[in-house]
């Protein structure tokens, strides 16, 4: 990982980020054990920057452009696959401090906006299933980033 330790080596940057977009990369979705190794190293290397390293960009395509495409059978596995690693250095202390989902959006299939591969609609499964589950555990785990004197989150977030 020679780029992602030279992006990242810095004084001057204060955590690590990276992307993980498997379908653009040709790599299987399941099993997961790229996509864990994939984000154990990044975390080592991130480890060994003295850093925190947040997973800014994840996800992987529905296909056929439907909100039924696949929720249960792929998409949901791979969230919560993703978001439990999250939860467990969270748990710990380790170094992944943020995991970011790319691309919720309200567009519906019918509803006469343009349905794209990679959104997370809402609702679907997997927003209401391992995305939502896993913003209740960062709830409870008080690891949110609030700036002093900040208002209080809406309920249910």
């Amino acid at each position: 990982m020679p780029s992602f330790e030279n992006n990242h080596k810095s004084a001057n940057i204060d955590y690590a980020s990276m992307h993980l977009w498997p379908d653009n990369w040709n790599n299987p979705i399941l099993p997961m054990s790229f996509d864990d190794t994939w984000i154990s190293d990044h975390e080592a290397a991130a480890t060994a920057l003295g850093k925190p390293v947040v997973l800014s960009e994840f996800v992987i395509q529905c296909l056929n452009g439907n909100s039924s495409c696949q929720q249960a059978s792929t998409r949901n596995p791979y969230f919560s696959d993703i978001y439990q690693q999250f939860g467990n250095s969270l748990s710990t202390g380790g170094v992944l401090r943020g995991a970011a989902l790319w691309l919720v959006s309200p567009n519906q299939p019918g509803d006469g906006n343009q349905v794209e591969t990679y959104d997370i609609q809402v609702p679907s499964s997997t927003f209401t299933g391992p995305i939502t589950a896993a913003g209740q555990f960062v709830a409870t785990k008080n690891q949110l980033c609030l700036a002093p004197n900040a208002p209080a989150l809406a309920p249910g977030l």
